[in-house]
């Protein structure tokens, strides 16, 4: 634990040298506990999103969740009430009707014609059997039966706007409780958090800026949870929680094909449209002006000079109109018919669009969620190596940071519930549109799209120089090396700057988390000695310690006098192998060593016959043309003993670097590539760029 809480003291304490006076043991508690908040919370980036089946979605909008207290829409049951009533009221009329008629003439007199009576009393009965009559009640009759259908068939393409705000509403309410729980994880790390921080404040070990961070944090967590926890409230007594999943409602994703050809299709549309061209030639039908009346009279005269008269008279009217243009009527006709298509073609057109719209809106959505999932993923990894760092006693280890890093992905999770709600609500606008057809017909389950990852080399080797052993923790190191899948390590054994007994230690930790390990050889000197009094020593130093060969990054060409006697210096090079070959024989070591690109053709051709591999030093221009060009005469004599050695400090980024990597060994066929060294290539994934050797 103390090993943990150096660096974070050491942070404070060059914040305010007041802490070397209220004593390092204050602080180093304040530190326990919040690495104590570390230990306790941690764990929750191992735990998977705990998600509903794919099957829930369907669930949640063709059998959208039951209110406690909805109203029901009723529109279309007082419609088909009303339209059944007019029918029975039309089914009723056949067409009868009763009459009565009086006639009184004011200056009676015989001399006139016919008229001999001085009144005249008529009552009787007329049936309409045509026009206004039997018959055509009966067309009324299925003109408002067929309209009947016309609005069912409707209503079953139409939404219920009831049924609508109540899906809308039980999708918040069910997202809006696994916020809440994430929010309630999250305010309780931060309180604890801030407790801790408030009292290094209060001791001078906080600037004032992180602990009014944290303090604002802490309030917009506060009123975030209070947000969705009022919604909620509000809605405790329309919906039932009992009936909405219990977990989190997974993503998902639309096929878009599906529901393009599943917007064309519109099951009640030829039904529809047969029922109102039907309505058009029903209301249009000749037999509506035609008239057939049958009737039934009693007539009474008052005469004026004979006896009064009563009597019973039945008759029969008909007339046809005559249509000199008969053809207007079935153009009228087809012009209505055809007017209801277009605009069924312009409804059928706003679908599509409004559809296309929300389907866009959808998939930006959807996006939006696959970068989070992307980010949560950067983040586990980052919380992973902070564990391993306090598992571990790393020295860099800040439970500060380590903290941050979890609330970043509590917050994470908290934008990636949300975008979840969204699509969710993106996908009831669709259904909206298509309130007839099941989602299940046009939903998919969500597949995150496979990461593009470079591709890497079988194998990787590595420098690892002293000062990298003395500078980091060799848990680190080995962790480090594991995770990048090193397969080889090149280490540097100098007494001067690292600890032997560090060293060794390294060397068995790295062979028993199966890393091969070739001791490093870097003093550019030793053309000039006896290699194999050198190897001896090595020997003597490692003992019983297990490695897998010698590596010699001995440099000629850096001595100063090179120029002058570089074919002197290439021969003992050379000479010095073939000691180095026998030696390593005697071991059953490998023997490998690292050489420039300029070697020539003539001195490549013998050390090649004597080492086992040939780690080119392609430094200084990531180019991947240049570096082949380069290579050329080495991949000739033997590409399969040929590795390529890039350095971490000639780049940028890690990007990069791994896509330079990529194209080599594409271009080469190469198993295996060296990275140089250890020290930069963690500089590098922290954005830094310096590097160092023995």
């Amino acid at each position: 634990m103390k090993h943990i809480m150096l660096p974070v003291i050491g942070m404070f304490l060059a914040v305010c040298p007041v802490a070397a006076k209220t004593g390092d043991s204050l602080v180093s508690g304040k530190i326990a506990a919040l690495t104590s908040v570390w230990l306790q919370h941690n764990g929750y980036s191992l735990q998977p999103r705990a998600l509903e089946p794919f099957t829930v979605v369907s669930r949640v909008f063709d059998a959208p969740p039951a209110s406690t207290n909805s109203p029901v829409s009723s529109s279309l049951v007082f419609q088909q009430q009303l339209y059944s009533l007019r029918m029975q009221q039309i089914k009723g009329d056949k067409g009868l009707s009763l009459n009565a008629g009086y006639l009184e003439n004011l200056q009676p007199n015989l001399s006139d014609d016919d008229l001999f009576y001085k009144r005249r009393v008529q009552t009787g009965l007329d049936w309409n059997i045509l026009g206004n009559g039997l018959l055509a009640n009966k067309n009324k009759e299925q003109v408002l039966q067929n309209e009947s259908t016309i609005a069912r068939l409707k209503d079953k393409e139409k939404s219920s706007p009831d049924q609508l705000l109540l899906t809308y509403n039980s999708i918040i309410y069910a997202f809006n409780i696994q916020k809440t729980v994430l929010l309630e994880k999250r305010k309780k790390i931060s309180e604890e958090k801030l407790n801790t921080i408030g009292e290094l404040y209060y001791l001078h070990q906080v600037p004032n800026t992180k602990f009014m961070e944290s303090l604002q944090q802490q309030v917009q967590i506060s009123s975030q949870y209070q947000l969705y926890k009022a919604y909620n409230d509000q809605l405790n007594t329309i919906i039932n929680p009992a009936t909405l999943p219990a977990g989190m409602l997974p993503a998902f994703d639309i096929d878009q094909e599906k529901l393009l050809l599943l917007a064309g299709i519109h099951p009640s549309a030829d039904s529809i449209r047969m029922l109102v061209s039907e309505n058009f030639r029903l209301q249009s039908a000749l037999t509506n002006d035609m008239r057939l009346a049958a009737n039934l009279r009693y007539n009474y005269y008052d005469m004026i000079n004979i006896t009064n008269r009563g009597f019973f008279s039945a008759g029969l009217n008909f007339s046809v109109p005559i249509r000199f243009q008969k053809t207007r009527n079935e153009q009228l006709i087809e012009v209505q018919q055809n007017l209801q298509q277009e605009e069924q073609r312009y409804v059928d057109q706003q679908l599509r669009l409004n559809i296309a719209n929300y389907f866009y809106e959808f998939r930006y959505k959807l996006k939006q969620y696959a970068d989070l999932a992307e980010k949560r993923k950067l983040y586990i990894e980052l919380i992973r190596i902070e564990r391993v760092k306090q598992q571990f006693g790393d020295l860099e280890f800040n439970p500060l940071t380590a903290l941050t890093l979890l609330d970043d992905l509590l917050a994470i999770d908290i934008e990636m519930t949300d975008v979840s709600q969204q699509l969710y609500l993106k996908l009831l606008d669709i259904k909206e549109q298509l309130p007839g057809t099941p989602v299940s017909e046009y939903i998919m389950p969500y597949r995150a799209a496979a990461a593009a990852l470079p591709q890497r080399p079988a194998q990787r080797s590595i420098y690892i120089w002293s000062k990298a052993v003395k500078d980091h923790s060799n848990s680190m190191i080995v962790e480090y090396l594991r995770y990048q899948k090193i397969g080889t390590a090149m280490v540097s054994v100098n007494k001067e700057k690292a600890p032997l007994a560090k060293t060794f230690a390294l060397i068995d930790s790295l062979a028993n988390n199966k890393i091969a390990v070739e001791l490093l050889a870097g003093n550019n000197n030793l053309i000039k000695k006896d290699i194999t009094v050198y190897l001896d020593s090595l020997s003597a130093l490692i003992g019983t310690h297990k490695i897998n060969g010698i590596h010699l990054d001995v440099e000629p060409h850096t001595l100063a006098d090179w120029d002058t006697k570089k074919t002197e210096y290439l021969d003992a090079y050379v000479d010095m192998l073939r000691k180095a070959r026998q030696y390593c024989n005697r071991k059953g070591w490998k023997l490998g060593v690292s050489i420039p690109v300029f070697y020539p053709e003539t001195h490549l051709k013998e050390i090649y016959d004597i080492v086992d591999e040939a780690i080119i030093m392609a430094y200084e221009h990531p180019d991947a043309e240049w570096i082949t060009k380069k290579i050329a005469e080495e991949m000739k004599i033997s590409p399969g003993k040929t590795t390529i050695a890039i350095r971490a400090k000639d780049f940028k980024n890690r990007n990069d670097m791994e896509a330079l990597m990529k194209e080599l060994a594409q271009n080469l066929d190469l198993s295996v590539m060296a990275l140089h060294d250890f020290s930069t290539l963690l500089e590098l994934d922290e954005q830094k760029g310096t590097g160092g050797s023995d």
